[in-house]
């Protein structure tokens, strides 16, 4: 067994299309990843089964198992050539990395005088929120003594953040 490291900018794993070559009779591989979903940039583990010969990968990689760190979805596809005999490269294996929502952040006032109370809070995260300041949750209240910016870190396989400034007056 082969293992060739690769970037590649697309990735999640799913369907197969199951066909053989009608010229020579080897059939493609069926190409299969560790895991139904991604991340983008995370490596993904994929691997060719059904080929004696050798495994030749969409882009050109030889081996029958290859690392992919992709970026957005991508289709992989491999080949397998047994003697003089090359299948075509119809098994398809489709990784989806979706796309995710940026938390939006939002404040019940655009500005504020020097120690007066903002509401700030987190719509849009599926995970933990952590704010800038050390604060937890989706919705803290603040009492800027001067202009500051909040952050909020929404927790999840992607650390999501956002900001918001809230600029404060001094009476």
């Amino acid at each position: 067994m082969r293992l060739l490291f690769l970037f590649v900018p697309n990735g999640i794993a799913s369907t197969e299309v199951w066909a053989q070559a009608a010229d020579c009779g080897v059939a493609a591989p069926v190409v299969q990843a560790e895991r139904g979903s991604s991340c983008a940039g995370r490596p993904v583990l994929l691997w060719a089964k059904g080929c004696a010969g050798k495994v030749t990968w969409f882009n050109w990689l030889v081996g029958d198992i290859i690392v992919s760190r992709p970026a957005s979805t991508r289709v992989y596809t491999a080949t397998c050539q047994e003697s003089n005999c090359q299948s075509v490269a119809l098994k398809a294996l489709t990784v989806v990395i979706p796309i995710p929502e940026i938390p939006i952040l939002n404040t019940d006032k655009k500005t504020t005088c020097t120690g007066s109370n903002a509401t700030l809070n987190v719509i849009g995260c599926p995970g933990a929120v952590v704010w800038s300041n050390g604060a937890t949750g989706s919705e803290i209240t603040v009492r800027p003594a001067q202009t500051a910016t909040y952050t909020a870190i929404c927790r999840t396989e992607n650390n999501l953040a956002a900001s918001v400034a809230l600029p404060s007056r001094s009476r």
